[in-house]
């Protein structure tokens, strides 16, 4: 890929966006907390991070009255576009997430329908459901013992969640760098585990991958093979959504598979929104 300087950013080739910086934030997140849930990357990323960093920028598109009407967000080589209109400089969108080697794009269905046109032919396309909960309705069965994991338990983790495939065809960095990003976060309170272990292994986790005052997005949840139809999933989600919700927080997450919306359904979890992710080839 080629770089672009954020002079160009600002010139011809992005007419329409101009990159962020730290005095923007306030609106960005205002902006952003209309629809809280659907937002919940980029107000957690913002919120806790902000753009005093290598690993954050933000481009935005404002209406001819300087109103703010779409924000692009990078976080690594991951990617999150949040728009009000379906009119926005799609084809800016693209060839900022080219120049710094984007992997993954994340937005609303509805954002997507109107950037699809741009993207290459190759992108893969993964549909996701959207569901939040406000109340757990209880397990019908006995939930297994779960803990809260530390910073040290991180290496066990990520280790267990390379076995996998899933994980790993979605993971772009090596286990060691994954090692010390989820360690970092977690002790940054970034992140929070619960796990089910065996043997000194663990064998199925639940966390947070976005944290805002209001709301957390869940993810990583798993359950090594060998252990599968016990339960462990259901057990180590509602734990965490427990945890959240004691401390007001509401559990937020997307998945794609069916057998596990029935486990988020019977949990509480209800469908609001579509979510796609764009997997980008190089």
């Amino acid at each position: 890929m080629y770089p672009l300087s954020n002079s160009l950013f600002q010139g011809s080739v992005m007419k329409m966006f101009r990159q962020g910086d730290a005095s923007d934030i306030a609106g960005i997140l205002a902006f952003a907390r209309k629809e809280p849930e659907l937002n919940l990357f980029l107000i957690g990323d913002l919120e806790f991070y902000g753009l005093d960093n290598d690993f954050i920028d933000v481009w935005i598109e404002e209406t001819s009255e300087g109103k703010l009407k779409t924000v692009l967000l990078r976080y690594h080589r991951n990617f999150l576009l949040h728009s009000e209109t379906n009119d926005y400089d799609r084809a800016s969108v693209w060839k900022i997430v080219q120049a710094h080697d984007g992997t993954f794009l994340n937005c609303s269905g509805a954002c997507f329908s109107y950037l699809k046109e741009e993207l290459p032919a190759d992108a893969e396309i993964r549909p996701m459901k959207m569901a939040r909960m406000r109340q757990m309705i209880a397990p019908a069965f006995r939930l297994m013992p779960a803990r809260i994991a530390a910073p040290d338990d991180a290496e066990r983790i990520v280790r267990s969640m390379f076995q996998i495939e899933e994980f790993r065809s979605m993971l772009t960095d090596s286990l060691e760098a994954r090692i010390r990003l989820s360690k970092a976060k977690m002790t940054d309170g970034f992140s929070t585990h619960f796990i089910i272990e065996a043997d000194g292994v663990v064998i199925a986790n639940a966390n947070t991958i976005a944290v805002s005052r209001k709301a957390a997005m869940i993810g990583g949840v798993f359950t090594l093979p060998a252990y599968r139809g016990k339960g462990l999933a259901t057990s180590v989600v509602a734990m965490l959504c427990q945890n959240l919700l004691e401390r007001d927080i509401a559990p937020v997450l997307f998945f794609e598979n069916p057998k596990a919306a029935t486990i988020y359904h019977k949990l509480g979890f209800v469908d609001f929104a579509e979510w796609i992710i764009v997997c980008l080839q190089y």
